[in-house]
């Protein structure tokens, strides 16, 4: 991601809702659902920020969802 995205407002006012880091637990996994929802919703829209944000934050999601399928094969 470019410096020129983090001055973006926009990117900032997405990125603050939900920080790109590792989720851990349903809550956070429902939480950036939501926001991956509106922003896909955005569509053609989306700035350029955004758009990094959406595929960072759709790569956090589904490594998390690789997690708790591992977990559920192992109970």
């Amino acid at each position: 991601m470019g410096v020129d995205s983090m001055q973006d407002p926009e990117f900032s006012e997405v990125s603050s809702r939900l920080p790109l880091t590792p989720i851990e637990d349903d809550g956070a996994y429902h939480a950036a659902l939501e926001v991956l929802d509106r922003l896909f919703a955005l569509d053609d829209r989306q700035t350029p920020a955004q758009s990094e944000y959406f595929r960072a934050l759709a790569e956090i999601d589904f490594e998390y969802e690789i997690k708790r399928k591992i977990l559920r094969s192992v109970r």
